[in-house]
């Protein structure tokens, strides 16, 4: 179990270091750069893990996966809102994060079912695949058509820090509050997963299903990701906000309450339904407000704050359910959220844009 924890700690220290420099790069450098690189290391990763037998090359594998997702995190969003803005062609952003959330998605569900399937070979098979996997994105960066725009410099590291900072923090903290409330939901909803997991188990469902109800899950998030787009053609991006600060909470809470199997399956589908809320909309209004050049570092600060709240919240969930139960922590943290939402959403009202 000691070697589990150093080969976890891994990747979370490296994606913890590498998040901000990540992001650095991507706006010095270019975008496709950016991604090209990730998807080098991407491939490097499960190359080691195929041949991975000692300690060292599984800490060197979960290195190289935690650099590769720094690079990619923030610099997939700053490009589709570049390459929109390039456009001659009228795409919403809203749109486009949406069909980014439902690939992401749909990965995740393919991903499931592919493994499950090809554990029946052992799990060599499942590395395979992700090795085979890792080499299309290569190909598929490589295809990328960047976009002009402004880079920052990199001899101006204190004048470039401070521009990120003042963009996050200026005027009446309306970009700050929307962050806050970005980071909150991101770092709840890696947590989820885990949570979900432990929720089946305390009703009685086998950990044989749990494959096969994961995917489904990520198939209630697709349909929420088509959802979303009809929800803002419809309704104020606040009054969405609004009702999804009220709703998932209070969905958390009905997690804890119930007792049975089917009602805990259709609550978490539900929190699954409401997910692409903090995903697109809440994703859009912050980059909405980010210049082009400073967007990359700008979401991978966000990812850093995502990854501090999830290490900071983690400890005293897991201390809470096994020093009281899950269905009181299921209760009393949607309680909390609940309270942090309409916090949230009361001080970006104003600034929010429809």
């Amino acid at each position: 179990m000691t070697d589990i924890a150093i080969i976890q700690a891994s990747l979370s220290i490296s994606m913890t270091l590498f998040e901000m420099p990540a992001g650095y790069i991507s706006d010095i450098y270019g975008k496709k750069f950016t991604l090209i690189l990730s998807a080098v290391f991407y491939l490097l990763g499960y190359s080691i893990l195929l041949w991975a037998n000692t300690l060292l090359h599984f800490i060197l594998f979960e290195v190289c996966i935690g650099m590769a997702a720094s690079l990619e995190s923030g610099t997939d969003v700053s490009f589709l809102y570049d390459s929109i803005k390039a456009s001659k062609k009228q795409h919403s952003y809203e749109e486009a994060l949406s069909h980014k959330n439902i690939a992401k998605h749909a990965g995740f569900m393919l991903g499931s079912l592919l493994s499950s399937l090809l554990m029946i070979w052992g799990y060599r098979s499942v590395i395979w695949m992700q090795l085979i996997k890792s080499i299309f994105p290569i190909f598929l960066a490589l295809s990328l058509v960047s976009t002009p725009g402004v880079k920052i410099k990199a001899q101006h590291l204190y004048r470039n820090i401070l521009l990120i900072v003042r963009s996050v923090v200026h005027k009446k903290y309306d970009t700050f509050w929307i962050m806050l409330f970005l980071v909150l939901w991101s770092a709840l909803l890696s947590m989820m997963i885990w949570i979900f997991q432990k929720k089946w188990m305390s009703v009685g469902i086998s950990t044989n299903y749990f494959g096969i109800l994961m995917a489904l899950y990520a198939g209630s998030c697709i349909i929420s990701s088509k959802l979303i787009l009809h929800l803002v053609k419809k309704f104020r991006t606040d009054h969405i906000l609004l009702c999804f600060g009220i709703l998932a909470p209070l969905l958390l809470v009905g997690l804890g309450l119930t007792k049975k199997s089917w009602s805990s399956i259709l609550l978490i589908y539900a929190i699954g339904l409401l997910s692409s809320v903090s995903s697109v909309t809440l994703l859009h209004q912050f980059n909405a407000k980010i210049p082009s050049r400073i967007r990359s570092s700008s979401n991978s600060a966000v990812s850093l704050l995502s990854s501090l709240a999830f290490f900071s919240m983690a400890p005293i969930v897991g201390y809470s359910m096994d020093h009281f139960s899950l269905n009181l922590t299921l209760c009393c943290g949607g309680f909390v959220i609940l309270g942090l939402s309409l916090f949230f959403t009361h001080k970006m009202w104003k600034s929010i844009r429809y």
